[in-house]
């Protein structure tokens, strides 16, 4: 059984997650024609809840990409999934002319003036605003 400590986790934070994941998945095609991207609105526990769900709705691998708020630093993330929970592979990284690289040449090589970075493996980055994050994550959409 759980221990009081990890039972407490599973209840304020797995279980309302995966409301937070259903609703990201049904609101994709609002993010991006694509549906390979979602958004969401809270911060949470995703990874476990998205393979799920997917597997139920028949579209496993169709997600490729998620967009969270950072309050902590008051930017935007984006996140690639990766091609199961525990893996470092992803399903689709993020540019790779874009990683590693400092703020100032990020955003020069990008076109993205308030680009952050992008991690050297290409598996998450950040901008100040939504609106670049997701230009971030729609030109690195692999179709």
């Amino acid at each position: 059984s759980l221990s009081v400590p990890k039972q407490l986790i599973f209840v304020r934070n797995w279980l309302p997650a995966k409301g937070h994941v259903e609703r990201a998945i049904a609101d994709r095609f609002k993010v991006h024609t694509s549906g390979a991207i979602i958004k969401f609105e809270t911060p949470c526990a995703w990874k476990d809840h998205l393979f799920t769900i997917e597997k139920q709705l028949g579209i496993e691998g169709k997600i490729k990409l998620v967009i969270f708020e950072d309050k902590g630093s008051k930017s935007w993330r984006v996140q690639s999934v990766p091609i199961d929970p525990s893996s470092f592979v992803n399903r689709n990284p993020l540019k790779e002319e874009w990683r590693g690289l400092d703020e100032a040449k990020t955003a020069e090589v990008s076109g993205i003036p308030d680009i952050v970075f992008v991690h050297a493996s290409g598996f998450i980055g950040g901008a100040k605003s939504y609106e670049s994050t997701l230009k971030m994550a729609v030109l690195s959409l692999i179709e």
